[in-house]
């Protein structure tokens, strides 16, 4: 598991992780169509301009601004868009690190049974 993986979009997400989408700064999507479903019922992000900067990464061109208006939409699969990502250089502790390390704590509490008996 990914120490910056936060959880799933969708039915059940984790009230916590639903608050950090509707106040992001930017938000990345890599593709993900957020319809009606991960979307919750299209209240994560104002449509069809988001408050945040939206950066849509699709392999189906038809799927870019089709329900949001991404800032930038990028035409590619997941695959080549991330192996593209992974060869850029990182600044040594990005600024939004802390929070990342946040909404993950987060994931595993909402996603950790609790302990009974």
């Amino acid at each position: 598991l990914h120490p910056n993986y936060a959880g799933d979009v969708g039915i059940g997400i984790n009230p916590k992780l639903a608050e950090r989408i509707k106040q992001a700064d930017v938000v990345l999507l890599i593709g993900g169509r957020l319809g009606e479903m991960p979307s919750s019922d299209y209240t994560l992000l104002k449509s069809p301009y988001p408050d945040q900067a939206l950066v849509h990464v699709h392999a189906d061109a038809g799927e870019l601004g089709r329900v949001y208006r991404p800032t930038i939409a990028i035409n590619a699969s997941p695959t080549a868009f991330v192996e593209a990502f992974a060869k850029r250089k990182p600044a040594a502790r990005p600024s939004w690190a802390a929070e990342a390390e946040k909404a993950h704590a987060a994931y595993l509490e909402w996603s950790t049974p609790p302990q009974t008996g």
